[in-house]
């Protein structure tokens, strides 16, 4: 049966794969923008193959000094946007200082103005958030894909104007694009912008795995998310310990404090022999995502039937995007405010938390 935790800043969801919630896959897929992946496997000495050439499949770009009337045009549009789920978002933005762009696999142009730049542009805005009106932030959404948004209509030659005459706008992206037909390949979108911007260039994901030995884990009861006394810890406390595993905090298994960390494994705690950290920087489009929390659960359900420790991963969201999942705007401009993980246990139950973003 499902259940959640509320605590300040964070919030748990508890279920069972078994349940088949429909809803499990859109908190993966609609938090578009990502830039760090990490995954705990407890018992494990190596990462499977299988996440490593998903990340060696996921094809990015630099784009510098695009245009933002680019995004517009029909050709844009038609071949990318409607062809295929487009990751598109400003580099070197501050949201607190600059105008950022995002464009959204749902196909919408998302422009995270200052008042400044939105006076200038003349588009209209949606309705300011109490932050928004705070830090004198404007929100413009387009819709690409509406069908009456195409030259000849009054509402795509006012947005073609603003943006191409009246404020010509350009910016550097990174940008990942994932066709609709598997045989179309991914580098046409490179091909594309090449002959419409300053510059492109290939991103590359940044690997890194480490294996530790006899270290200390938290012992953790999927159905009891609250811990129970000297039987189990609590779901904050198994947290901290994963983001502490994960910046490479040491001391955890002293069992006095040390002079470089005051942090150490929660107790009851339980020894693992040996554990595979693996993670991932750069831009990871939350389709890519979506195909290593697939295989994973795939591993647990094979590897990990026989243990008692879960399967874990984390992701952190881009912190300067305009948009933290579907087409919402981010309230709150704070580190943390679209990070979250995934413990997957054996028995078929996981935890999904969410830190800042509720």
């Amino acid at each position: 049966m499902a259940a959640s935790c509320t605590n300040v800043g964070m919030k748990l969801e508890c279920d069972n794969f078994t349940n088949n919630d429909p809803k499990f896959e859109t908190k993966i897929l609609d938090r578009y923008f990502n830039h760090g992946l990490t995954v705990i496997l407890p018992g494990q000495n190596q990462v499977p193959s299988a996440i490593t050439e998903i990340l060696e499949e996921q094809i990015s770009y630099r784009l510098n000094q695009l245009p933002l009337y680019r995004l517009i045009e029909m050709p844009f549009v038609q071949a990318f946007v409607k062809k295929g789920k487009m990751y598109m978002l400003s580099h070197g933005t501050k949201l607190e200082c600059h105008n950022c762009v995002a464009v959204t696999p749902s196909g919408y142009l998302v422009l995270h103005l200052t008042k400044d730049t939105y006076r200038s542009l003349g588009l209209e805005s949606v309705k300011q958030t109490h932050m928004n009106k705070k830090n004198d932030v404007y929100v413009v959404k387009i819709n690409l894909l509406e069908k009456s948004f195409h030259p000849g209509k009054k509402g795509y030659e006012k947005v073609m104007w603003c943006l191409k005459k009246r404020l010509d706008l350009t910016f550097d992206f990174n940008v990942s694009w994932v066709p609709h037909d598997p045989k179309v390949c991914s580098s046409s979108i490179s091909i594309y912008f090449s002959d419409i911007c300053q510059s492109v260039g290939r991103l590359d994901v940044v690997r890194m795995s480490k294996i530790l030995t006899s270290i200390r884990h938290p012992r953790i009861d999927c159905r009891n998310p609250e811990g129970l006394d000297g039987l189990s810890c609590s779901y904050q406390e198994a947290f901290e310990w994963m983001g502490a595993i994960a910046c490479g905090v040491e001391g955890l298994n002293d069992e006095e404090y040390s002079y470089k960390s005051r942090l150490q494994c929660p107790e009851p705690n339980i020894n693992c022999p040996q554990c595979c950290v693996f993670q991932a920087y750069g831009c990871l489009p939350s389709q890519t995502v979506f195909k290593i929390y697939e295989h994973l659960r795939k591993f647990s359900a094979t590897h990990f039937k026989n243990q008692s420790l879960p399967v874990s991963f984390t992701v952190s969201g881009v912190k300067d995007s305009p948009v933290i999942r579907k087409v919402i705007s981010p309230e709150f401009s704070i580190p943390g405010d679209s990070i979250y993980s995934v413990l997957m246990f054996p028995d078929d139950g996981y935890w999904f938390l969410t830190a800042g973003e509720l």
